[in-house]
Protein backbone atom coordinates (compact mmCIF):
# COMPACT_ATOMS: atom_id res chain seq x y z
CA UNK A 1 0.00 0.00 0.00
CA UNK A 2 1.35 3.37 -0.99
CA UNK A 3 1.27 5.55 2.14
CA UNK A 4 0.93 8.54 -0.15
CA UNK A 5 -2.59 7.34 -1.08
CA UNK A 6 -3.94 8.30 2.34
CA UNK A 7 -2.20 11.67 2.19
CA UNK A 8 -3.59 12.39 -1.30
CA UNK A 9 -7.11 11.50 -0.24
CA UNK A 10 -6.77 13.50 2.98
CA UNK A 11 -5.50 16.57 1.11
CA UNK A 12 -8.27 16.36 -1.48
CA UNK A 13 -10.91 16.01 1.24
CA UNK A 14 -9.56 19.06 3.06
CA UNK A 15 -9.67 21.06 -0.16
CA UNK A 16 -13.24 19.95 -0.82
CA UNK A 17 -14.27 20.97 2.71
CA UNK A 18 -12.56 24.35 2.28
CA UNK A 19 -14.39 24.98 -0.98
CA UNK A 20 -17.72 23.87 0.48
CA UNK A 21 -17.59 26.22 3.46
CA UNK A 22 -18.92 29.19 1.51
CA UNK A 23 -22.02 27.39 0.26
CA UNK A 24 -25.42 28.17 1.73
CA UNK A 25 -24.50 31.49 3.31
CA UNK A 26 -26.87 34.44 3.40
CA UNK A 27 -27.14 36.13 0.05
CA UNK A 28 -26.37 33.03 -1.97
CA UNK A 29 -28.81 31.94 -4.61
CA UNK A 30 -30.56 28.62 -4.63
CA UNK A 31 -30.16 26.73 -7.86
CA UNK A 32 -32.80 24.18 -8.65
CA UNK A 33 -32.46 20.92 -10.52
CA UNK A 34 -28.83 20.39 -9.62
CA UNK A 35 -27.61 16.86 -9.17
CA UNK A 36 -26.09 16.22 -5.76
CA UNK A 37 -22.33 15.83 -5.85
CA UNK A 38 -20.81 12.74 -4.31
CA UNK A 39 -17.71 14.22 -2.68
CA UNK A 40 -16.15 10.82 -2.08
CA UNK A 41 -16.44 10.01 -5.78
CA UNK A 42 -14.83 13.32 -6.75
CA UNK A 43 -12.03 12.82 -4.24
CA UNK A 44 -11.41 9.29 -5.54
CA UNK A 45 -11.18 10.58 -9.11
CA UNK A 46 -8.90 13.46 -8.15
CA UNK A 47 -6.49 11.27 -6.21
CA UNK A 48 -6.44 8.21 -8.45
CA UNK A 49 -7.80 5.79 -5.87
CA UNK A 50 -10.96 3.74 -5.96
CA UNK A 51 -14.26 4.85 -4.46
CA UNK A 52 -14.08 2.25 -1.67
CA UNK A 53 -10.53 3.31 -0.74
CA UNK A 54 -11.57 6.97 -0.60
CA UNK A 55 -14.58 6.03 1.52
CA UNK A 56 -12.40 4.05 3.93
CA UNK A 57 -9.94 6.95 4.13
CA UNK A 58 -12.82 9.27 5.04
CA UNK A 59 -13.83 6.96 7.89
CA UNK A 60 -10.21 6.84 9.06
CA UNK A 61 -9.92 10.64 8.99
CA UNK A 62 -13.09 10.97 11.05
CA UNK A 63 -12.70 8.12 13.55
CA UNK A 64 -9.14 6.84 13.83
CA UNK A 65 -6.82 7.91 16.63
CA UNK A 66 -3.78 9.94 15.62
CA UNK A 67 -1.51 6.93 16.18
CA UNK A 68 -3.27 5.01 13.38
CA UNK A 69 -3.06 8.02 11.05
CA UNK A 70 0.66 8.30 11.79
CA UNK A 71 1.18 4.64 10.84
CA UNK A 72 -0.60 5.30 7.55
CA UNK A 73 1.64 8.26 6.80
CA UNK A 74 4.80 6.22 7.42
CA UNK A 75 3.55 3.19 5.51
CA UNK A 76 3.44 0.91 8.57
CA UNK A 77 -0.19 0.03 7.83
CA UNK A 78 -2.58 0.17 4.92
CA UNK A 79 -5.86 2.01 4.50
CA UNK A 80 -7.68 -1.32 4.53
CA UNK A 81 -5.97 -2.53 7.71
CA UNK A 82 -6.66 0.75 9.52
CA UNK A 83 -10.29 0.70 8.40
CA UNK A 84 -10.70 -2.91 9.52
CA UNK A 85 -9.25 -2.01 12.92
CA UNK A 86 -11.81 0.81 13.31
CA UNK A 87 -14.73 -1.38 12.24
CA UNK A 88 -13.64 -4.23 14.53
CA UNK A 89 -13.40 -1.85 17.50
CA UNK A 90 -16.83 -0.42 16.66
CA UNK A 91 -18.42 -3.87 16.54
CA UNK A 92 -16.84 -4.88 19.86
CA UNK A 93 -18.45 -1.88 21.57
CA UNK A 94 -21.95 -2.60 20.23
Amino acid sequence: MDCAEFDRVRAAAKEHERQSQGRGKKGSTTLKNLKPIDATEKIAEATGVGYVTASKAKTIREKAPESVKAKLRTGETSINAAYTQIETAKNVHL
